[in-house]
């Protein structure tokens, strides 16, 4: 099996994994903590637009903004929930608004729908930020025993792993430019890292279900 081959797979592994915490997630929802019933309507919006993309490839670049968006909306209103601190929440959904609006005007102004490398680093840096907080916040609330039975530890590692790897997505094009072989060894890179944030979504669910129950 040659490489392409192997990106090809994966990308689709990648991209309808989705559909397994998104399974996970409807038995026992009205219980769940209201960062993971955002999360879960979250990833239903996410697969809406993965159907649209399939239908509508040639619009894929206008589909990459509005999950950018997705994200940014979905961790700063999710994670705000969850934040102890009311400056730090305030100052939470305040970047979460600065930097959907930098999207727009990205999309519109900057690079025209052609190329959403701005507005997707944008999005992994503040998600990486608001997880980075949320976790230094939790490693701080819990006993180190306590958190692996945490759903949202779960959740934030998952995003952490992802948005550190996706964010050098920024270089894709001088990699892609550089060597072909490079930029799919990168990309199946990103596929396992974006399989890997789903696996932590599904665990996630299934341990606010069992902490539900005990």
């Amino acid at each position: 099996m040659e490489l392409i081959d192997i990106a090809k797979f994966l990308t689709y592994t990648a991209t309808y994994i989705i559909v397994v915490p998104i399974f996970m997630g409807i038995h026992r929802l009205p219980h769940y903590v209201q960062p993971l019933k955002i999360l879960w309507v979250g990833l239903i919006v996410t697969l809406f637009f993965d159907i649209l993309i399939l239908w509508f490839l040639t619009s894929k670049y206008v589909f990459l903004y509005i999950f950018s968006t997705i994200d940014v909306l979905m961790l700063a209103w999710g994670f705000s929930v969850v934040i102890s601190n009311l400056k730090a929440r305030k100052t939470m959904l305040i970047a979460g608004g600065m930097c959907t609006i930098l999207i727009v005007l990205d999309a519109f102004f900057g690079s025209g729908f052609d190329n959403n490398g701005f507005s997707n680093a944008l999005a992994k840096v503040f998600g990486l930020g608001v997880v980075i907080y949320y976790l230094t916040q939790l490693f701080q609330d819990e006993d180190v025993n306590e958190l692996w039975h945490e759903p949202l530890f779960w959740v934030s590692v998952g995003i952490l792993i992802n948005n550190l790897v996706a964010f050098f997505d920024v270089f894709s094009k001088p990699i892609l430019s550089y060597s072909r072989s490079l930029y799919l060894q990168y990309y199946i890179i990103l596929c396992i890292a974006n399989i890997f944030m789903y696996s932590c979504f599904t665990y996630a669910f299934w341990r606010n279900r069992q902490n539900a129950q005990s």
